[in-house]
């Protein structure tokens, strides 16, 4: 925050992370004139000087008592399109078998979000486990888990934060065997990592769910994920039931820029 000239407040954000983050300002008892809308999220990339609004008083004291701030690495305000499509996460032309993952927020006394959405796949060991959307790295198994991510388990992960402010977090990598880099852009169908080998009384397998924060930051709030089966019209993928992955090259390069879609089609 700087003060210029009294009763006049500029807010900014410096991002020194090698990931995106989203600021969201409150002031109490705010009496002046704001450049902000209330409950606005910022979006503040790495390396960043993000200025986030200007706070007046016409009387030319302070415009308001007090403020605070919340950051996140999702976006709460994350506008989602219910018909995305998802590409299955193996490898092209690879089967897999769909597997009902149960919520674990009662292991760690969290209330269970109402809309608890998460897609396990059943793998073989050596399996590559790849991208069903594209993004940027944001956490991964060797990173500082996020304050707004409580369901976490002792598997390998990786989340991937998507252009719609959504993330994606994949989970069941076997050790030192996730591929991309905290700040690295991944595209669609693009190869994360290896699966890890199946445990004792279990299954080699893994995990998909995808979600964003709620402004309060009490919860996730889960997307209902659907992915492209035999056209890049997606539907629900049903639980226990066989598919066989298709990476059509219309939805990997749903989200690239003209250059990367350019250069991905070899044009």
């Amino acid at each position: 925050m700087n003060n210029y000239n009294e009763g006049e407040y500029t807010f900014k954000a410096i991002n020194h992370s090698q990931r995106p983050y989203f600021v969201v300002l409150a002031f109490k008892d705010l009496l002046g004139a704001c450049s902000d809308t209330p409950g606005h999220v910022h979006r503040v990339d790495p390396g960043v000087e993000e200025k986030m609004c200007e706070v007046k008083s016409l009387k030319g004291s302070s415009p308001f008592s007090s403020y605070g701030y919340r950051y996140f690495t999702s976006n709460p305000s994350a506008r989602i399109d219910p018909e995305f499509p998802y590409l299955i996460p193996v490898k092209d032309g690879f089967p897999v078998q769909t597997l009902s993952m149960s919520n674990i927020s009662a292991l760690v006394s969290r209330g269970t979000p109402a809309n608890w959405y998460c897609i396990g796949f059943k793998t073989n060991d050596g399996d590559t486990i790849c991208s069903s959307r594209g993004g940027i790295v944001v956490e991964s198994s060797e990173s500082e888990i996020g304050k707004d991510l409580w369901f976490n388990r002792d598997d390998n992960f990786i989340s991937i934060l998507h252009d719609d402010g959504t993330i994606a977090r994949y989970s069941g990598f076997e050790i030192n065997q996730v591929f991309p880099k905290i700040g690295e852009r991944v595209i669609a169908s693009q190869p994360l990592g290896i699966v890890s080998p199946a445990k004792s009384n279990t299954i080699s397998h893994f995990s998909l769910t995808v979600y964003r924060s709620t402004i309060d930051g009490s919860e996730m709030n889960c997307v209902l994920t659907k992915f492209c089966v035999l056209s890049i019209k997606p539907e629900i993928l049903l639980p226990n039931n066989k598919y066989v992955a298709h990476h059509f090259s219309e939805v990997i390069t749903k989200e690239m820029s003209r250059k990367m879609k350019k250069k991905f089609l070899g044009e």
